[in-house]
């Protein structure tokens, strides 16, 4: 038995690494089947409890490897997206506090990985995967969305290029979509978040200034220099952005500021210069960092959705200030180019106006919906307040027209009606029973003929001149009398 012992004792360490290894392997296979079945499944108690089998398999793989073994951060990205997938099946529970730790999780794992960028821009495809697919309300996906940024954008990191700035730069492009989803339901929250987004290119944008390997890279033209390309153009776009929605933030602090206190006509319209600048700025990619014009050249484009944004605010702006002739405009205009972002076509300004439909990316723009609902209650208000005047001028005429109606017994009666209670001076050559004679009543008294009348007869029953939109409805009803004796006597 001593002997026996003495043999494991020395066993060589080769045949317990095999044994590790085949223990690690069988781990990861679990872990692999636990992760799909959690994955395929739709009750989340059921997909947080195989989750929860997999973390623990992931950490008892992890365990087995030593700290220098290349297979260690693959582990730890296999871990970290299981992390991510129990915190949206937290999210979906509500459960928020857990949603927080499985982040702490992620972030503490992206510390110690050695490909963290790579880990990184995995994490971020899969986020937005799962925010556009999650159950929950606006306000929880989009918390979802900031805390996954906060996660995959340390501050320590910002200094590094170019893997990590590029991650961070594609990371703020998935979060602005977002934002400008959400940029006026937490003004404080998405402006700091702005903030972010502007620190970061700036940072990119002065890395690349200081490096002139970069030139020589975009120069080649080559794999690589094409992808520094798209990198330059996302990152002029979302400091394009950044610059605009924190202009476009400025005047809108001052607008709550001066709607809290005395009404002051100067403090309005600097709000309103403030948006009218943001709107400027948006139509126009000026004052962006030289690095970025000297390697990609001018501007040609201009950011569609942060037009039609800043658009949108500066027509609320004039909505509460009383001038819905100012804020109709605006709104059309944000309409009009918003409907650009529609890549299928199918949005027109009528479907979307009139009949409240929209279609593709349009369905999710809480700016467009709001200027379509405007522009709809506008037209009703203006149909409403067109029909008021319409009653209240046929009931200015009432009487006449009620006396009009019992002269038209005959079309004699009519015409010697008219002539005498309305038209004293009118004269003709032709025979009073004659058709040419009863053609020029008809066109004295035609609606279309009234257009360059100053004076007006009075009313026969209440003694008022009439004025020119009651004579012109008038005339419309004498028309409708004379043109059915035309129809019944002259009428070939």
């Amino acid at each position: 038995i001593c002997q026996f012992i003495r043999t494991l004792r020395f066993l060589p360490r080769a045949v317990m690494r095999k044994a590790a290894v085949n223990s690690f392997e069988d781990l990861v296979a679990r872990a692999v089947r636990q992760y799909k079945k959690a994955k395929d499944s739709d009750n989340p108690v059921v997909a947080l409890d195989w989750f929860a089998h997999a973390v623990q398999d992931w950490n008892t793989a992890l365990s087995c490897l030593r700290t220098t073994d290349p297979r260690a951060d693959s582990v730890r990205q296999n871990l970290a997206l299981t992390y991510l997938r129990m915190a949206a099946c937290n999210l979906e529970r509500e459960a928020i506090p857990s949603v927080d730790y499985c982040f702490r999780q992620i972030s503490s794992l992206l510390e110690t990985c050695g490909t963290a960028p790579a880990v990184s821009s995995k994490l971020c495809s899969l986020v937005v995967e799962l925010a556009g697919e999650l159950p929950v309300s606006h306000d929880a996906r989009v918390g979802f969305l900031r805390s996954a940024a906060r996660v995959c954008l340390p501050e320590h990191r910002t200094s590094m290029l170019p893997a990590v700035t590029r991650m961070e730069v594609h990371k703020v492009i998935r979060l602005t979509e977002h934002l400008l989803d959400d940029y006026e339901c937490k003004q404080e929250e998405s402006r700091q978040a702005w903030i972010c987004a502007d620190r970061i290119t700036n940072r990119a944008c002065h890395d690349l200034a200081v490096r002139p390997e970069y030139r020589h890279l975009v120069a080649a033209r080559g794999e690589v220099g094409v992808d520094i390309l798209n990198f330059l153009e996302d990152t002029r776009r979302i400091n394009h952005r950044a610059r605009t929605m924190l202009t476009l933030y400025s005047g809108m602090a001052q607008l709550r500021r001066v709607a809290s206190e005395e009404f002051e006509m100067s403090l309005w319209l600097q709000a309103l210069d403030e948006l009218v600048a943001a709107q400027d700025l948006a139509q126009k990619v000026r004052d962006e960092p030289p690095v970025l014009g000297q390697l990609l050249g001018p501007a040609e484009l201009f950011d569609v959705e942060v037009v039609c944004v800043c658009g949108f605010q500066l027509a609320q702006a004039y909505s509460t200030l009383g001038m819905p002739a100012q804020a109709k405009s605006h709104f059309m205009e944000v309409v009009r180019v918003g409907i650009s972002l529609d890549g299928s076509g199918k949005t027109c300004y009528a479907s979307a106006v009139d009949e409240q439909q929209f279609y593709g990316p349009l369905q999710g723009k809480p700016w467009f919906r709001a200027a379509c609902q405007w522009l709809r209650k506008s037209q009703k208000d203006d149909m409403a307040r067109r029909e008021a005047a319409r009653l209240a001028a046929q009931a200015a005429i009432a009487k006449d027209k009620k006396t009009l109606y019992e002269a038209n017994k005959s079309q004699a009666t009519l015409v010697a009606f008219l002539i005498k209670e309305y038209f004293p001076e009118f004269s003709s050559t032709h025979e009073a029973d004659s058709k040419m004679y009863f053609l020029q009543v008809v066109r004295a008294f035609s609606a279309d003929k009234q257009c360059g009348r100053t004076e007006f007869p009075k009313s026969k029953e209440t003694g008022v001149q009439f004025t020119s939109e009651h004579w012109v409805l008038f005339c419309q009803e004498v028309s409708k009398c004379l043109n059915s004796w035309y129809e019944v006597r002259h009428k070939c």
